[in-house]
């Protein structure tokens, strides 16, 4: 068993609940534990926490600079008007972790964030505990080397958009269907994708919905239910034919259907769409 010295709160986030376990801790006090860590770590002791752990940001962001001017990281008001309780709304770190291949747990902590771009990284997982980000509107992990993402992201209702584009998906998540919020955008194009469930029809607010460049050899009748829908990428597939329930896509304005196994054209005959080109 590894040796901890426990001396503040934010230890904890260094020690894994098997850990915890072997120290003697019952898994209901675990739990306690966790959720009191909130109480003690600030929205910037959050962030330095993930500084020591990550090489990149310690280039990124100098230990001795006030965090509201660290590069990707951008407070409420309080903080810049000397507010009681500075808090994160936004991290934008493209391409900036590094080697990195995960982020911490803690950053679920983070209850004001309301943006979190983390795309063009070499992220494989992402922590649970993002579900817990419930004013978070957009996550943006594209780019980086999943293959799947956790339940837990199906909390977040307030997310409008979700990209996770260009990774390495090979199964529809599943947790994108009880995404009943989103209106923005869904990307899952670039991925390994080989089928779209059906249950995809529940996305009836979604506006922009990308599957492009998988392995699908065909798509849903109930891609025809996403009334709200205005652009519509199926290009890059394997496609032979398409629903003629997409001719019920009243605000569709753009569709993309090249590079499949038939023509724009071939794939729409039986349906009420006519493909229009430039």
């Amino acid at each position: 068993m590894r040796e901890f010295c426990v001396a503040t709160p934010g230890d904890l986030t260094a020690v894994t609940d098997a850990e915890l376990g072997e120290m003697g801790f019952r898994p209901l006090k675990v739990r306690q534990l966790r959720e009191g860590l909130s109480l003690f770590l600030s929205d910037e002791k959050i962030l330095r926490l993930w500084r020591e752990r990550c090489p990149a940001l310690q280039r990124l962001w100098p230990a001795d600079t006030d965090v509201s001017m660290w590069e990707g990281v951008t407070f409420n008001r309080a903080y810049v008007y000397g507010g009681r309780r500075p808090q994160v709304v936004e991290l934008v770190l493209v391409g900036k972790l590094g080697d990195a291949a995960e982020v911490p747990a803690v950053l679920g902590e983070l209850s004001e964030l309301t943006v979190l771009d983390l795309q063009d990284n070499k992220l494989t997982s992402v922590p649970k505990e993002l579900g817990m980000l419930t004013s978070l509107k957009k996550l943006d992990l594209d780019g980086n080397q999943l293959t799947s993402i956790p339940e837990e992201i199906g909390r977040l209702t307030s997310l409008s958009m979700l990209c996770l584009g260009r990774n390495r998906l090979t199964c529809f998540p599943a947790v994108a269907l009880d995404l009943i919020s989103l209106t923005t955008e869904l990307n899952l194009g670039f991925n390994q994708l080989t089928s779209v469930p059906a249950a995809i029809g529940r996305l009836t607010v979604l506006t922009k919905l990308f599957l492009n460049d998988n392995q699908l050899t065909s798509v849903p009748a109930a891609l025809g239910n996403l009334s709200s829908l205005k652009n519509l990428y199926l290009n890059g597939n394997q496609l032979t034919t398409v629903p003629a329930e997409l001719g019920n896509l009243s605000s569709l304005t753009h569709l993309y259907l090249h590079d499949n196994q038939r023509s724009p054209n071939e794939l729409l005959r039986g349906t009420s769409l006519i493909y229009l080109t430039s």
